[in-house]
């Protein structure tokens, strides 16, 4: 090869990593026969395409593709040629694999075996779970008398989705409910496990769960709410009381072990619940929910609720847009079972492989500005959208700096003066409040968010530039020692970011904390929490912290199961590979009254030409299987 070693191959290869480098050199001495320069780099992108967000490679994608180019040298990378040499080459590579070698090829796709193994688990367990089960006459007879208690003011003319999402979801093994901020998922989903507790004949132990701890601890909060506004309509206490108030986090349901590196629950030993409900099933990655599904009773019932237009996973895959379809309609039996249950009309379809999802396509919260710049942004309408933003932008002084409207556009070329007074002043409500919870709701009401953790508008700058801005403009000469805001220190009022996962505190990447003192003056670190419906705050000594950091600015990434009233998106001054519709659609639809965007006009246009696609079979496997049960 033309790569003495990793260092060299970094060297002109761009966004190769030495690991990428070593793995291939590995197989190359373990294949059945000489390795020419194409199948090497095959194998390259294999590794690389990981890294990625996909599944898989696929090869046809690669054709007369130049990857890993360095962006101020375009001839450099590595060419890949026509379909027609990379198909022999594939063919080729597939005659030299060995079984010592992590590698599949499954038409035109290469995997790692992991990631193969894994689609294929989740292909199967998502298939059997497909055929609709008979729904009793019984159970329909309970439904249809109870469901006006479930859904109250029902005389729109329009078709209530949030209605045929629980009718549609009876007698299903799995269910998918779809829908942006503000659709009513939650309110939806509450209806439903009390829909399915009516039409059961015996008792059923639900379970919930979300990615991260906030977005458990809101489907915690959203559940309770709900809770309550079912009983104020007269359904049953003793019903209610089944469906549980605590989710947990993935990683906790699981019973995850790091000192075995092992999970408590899989297919030897099942989740003991009869129903379990996933919220932000977008953020799951094909690897965690190959080990979700293992762990599930095959008699029990699954329920995934997300926003497909979301962020997919940090780590690969891309499940819940796998299984889903925007524009499905439905089989004539579930049609006919909707209409018994809800008296709602839905299409029939022909192709209907997909009816065990509903998409909710009314938002009640978003109707405003807000709603129309997230709706044309995830339509990659670029043109129209910067149209939008440019009627709610100042053009000079206060104008430029003030949070009149529900939609505001900071002229990128005023960031830093936007920062220093418009930006700060978000954060002075932390420093002013007098309790705990005061700080929390003061912290809740606005974020700074970004696009990268490093360059002059990343994670890290932003958040010593903005720790330095509050103890400038806040701290005076007569204050007491233990209100002084001290960069770079603990300080009261400071709003932390747990990095690494520590499960001695039960603390992970991604938690958000406040430090304040506690009974005795002692500065502490306190977490959220929800229990019984109401909100529960847990102190950790500062010297059993693990790792963590300011989070006046987060990554939008970060913030994916989290909502903020206010939220201010900064992106870079120049174009870059993390921006994306999605990336913005995340990032805005955070925003639960206000929302302010710093960025040129060149950069947006940019960030929604660059729709994020993730190489996957999923779906194609599972079609396989569904043909062959029928």
């Amino acid at each position: 090869m033309s790569y003495s070693n990793s260092i060299r191959c970094q060297q002109q290869l761009a966004g190769i990593e030495a690991i990428d480098y070593f793995l291939v050199q590995q197989w190359q001495q373990q294949l059945a026969g000489d390795v020419d320069e194409l199948i090497w780099h095959l194998l390259l992108a294999t590794c690389w395409s990981q890294r990625q967000g996909h599944n898989c490679l696929e090869v046809n994608w690669l054709a007369q593709q130049r990857l890993w180019q360095h962006s101020d040298q375009p001839d450099s990378g590595y060419l890949f040629p026509s379909p027609p040499t990379l198909h022999d080459a594939l063919a080729k590579l597939a005659s030299l694999l060995t079984p010592s070698i992590p590698v599949v090829i499954a038409e035109q796709r290469i995997y790692l075996q992991r990631l193969w193994l894994h689609e294929q688990a989740i292909a199967e367990q998502l298939a059997n779970r497909m055929q609709r089960q008979t729904v009793s006459a019984a159970a329909c007879q309970r439904l249809t008398s109870q469901w006006p208690t479930l859904f109250s003011n029902t005389s729109s003319d329009e078709t209530d989705w949030q209605q045929v999402a629980v009718a549609n979801a009876i007698g299903r093994p799995l269910t998918v409910i779809c829908g942006g901020p503000g659709t009513g998922k939650t309110y939806t989903v509450t209806r439903l496990l009390a829909a399915l507790l009516i039409a059961a004949d015996e008792p059923q132990r639900i379970m919930m769960t979300a990615p991260t701890g906030k977005a458990a601890q809101r489907l915690s909060e959203s559940i309770a709410g709900a809770k309550s506004q079912l009983l104020e309509q007269g359904v049953s206490g003793d019903l209610l009381a089944a469906i549980p108030e605590q989710a947990a986090t993935l990683h906790r349901l699981l019973g995850y072990r790091p000192d075995r590196m092992a999970l408590n629950y899989h297919a030897e030993h099942p989740l003991p619940c009869d129903i379990l409900l996933v919220d932000e099933v977008s953020m799951v990655d094909t690897a965690m929910m190959a080990k979700l599904l293992d762990a599930l009773p095959a008699a029990s019932k699954l329920i995934l609720l997300g926003d497909v237009d979301q962020l997919p996973s940090v780590d690969a895959g891309c499940v819940l847009a796998d299984i889903t379809e925007r524009d499905c309609g439905y089989s004539a039996q579930a049609a006919e079972l909707i209409a018994t249950l809800s008296q709602q009309v839905v299409p029939v379809a022909a192709n209907s492989a997909f009816d065990y999802q509903t998409m909710l396509r009314k938002s009640h919260r978003f109707a405003g500005a807000i709603g129309q710049v997230a709706q044309l942004v995830i339509q990659c309408q670029a043109k129209a959208s910067w149209q939008l933003l440019s009627h709610h932008q100042g053009h000079s002084g206060q104008q430029t700096l003030a949070f009149d409207h529900e939609v505001q556009l900071v002229a990128d070329d005023q960031w830093q003066i936007w920062l220093s007074r418009a930006v700060v002043a978000e954060y002075r409500g932390i420093f002013k409040a007098q309790s705990l919870s005061d700080g929390f709701a003061a912290l809740a009401a606005f974020r700074l968010l970004v696009a990268t953790r490093v360059g002059e508008r990343g994670v890290e700058p932003l958040n010593q530039r903005i720790e330095q801005l509050l103890a400038q403009q806040l701290n005076q000469a007569n204050m007491p020692p233990e209100l002084l805001i001290k960069p770079s220190q603990m300080y009261r009022g400071k709003p932390i970011m747990v990095t690494e996962n520590d499960y001695a505190t039960e603390l992970f990447n991604g938690d958000v904390g406040l430090i304040w003192p506690d009974e005795q003056g002692r500065l502490m670190a306190w977490f959220e929490g929800q229990e019984q419906g109401q909100p529960t705050f847990r102190r950790v000594s500062l010297s059993r912290l693990p790792p963590v950091e300011p989070v006046y600015a987060m990554t939008i990434h970060k913030t994916q199961g989290s909502e903020f009233g206010h939220v201010a998106v900064l992106l870079p001054q120049q174009r870059h590979e993390l921006l994306s519709p999605e990336l913005l659609y995340t990032g805005i639809t955070r925003a639960k009254q206000r929302l302010t965007l710093c960025a040129s006009e060149s950069v947006w246009h940019h960030a929604l030409s660059q729709r994020i696609v993730r190489f996957s079979g999923l779906k194609q496997r599972i079609a396989e299987r569904l043909n062959l049960q029928k």
